[in-house]
């Protein structure tokens, strides 16, 4: 996630839900519902939803850019 500010903004969101989802393939458990990256100047906010056997579950992780 630490490379996201030097990627392109419009190439930003996919590649912060491919990160995550790479970040978290080994645990067969957990499932990444959706990844959400809103920006703002120099910094950015991640949402990250999961579910682990039907439960839901979130993240957020403030990132500076």
């Amino acid at each position: 996630l630490w490379q996201l500010g030097q990627l392109p903004a419009g190439a930003r969101q996919g590649a912060a839900k491919q990160y995550v989802t790479e970040a978290l393939a080994e645990d067969r458990d957990l499932r990444v519902e959706s990844v959400t990256l809103t920006e703002h100047t120099g910094s950015a906010m991640l949402l990250a939803e999961l579910s682990r056997e039907g439960e839901p579950l979130s993240v957020r992780v403030e990132l500076r850019l």
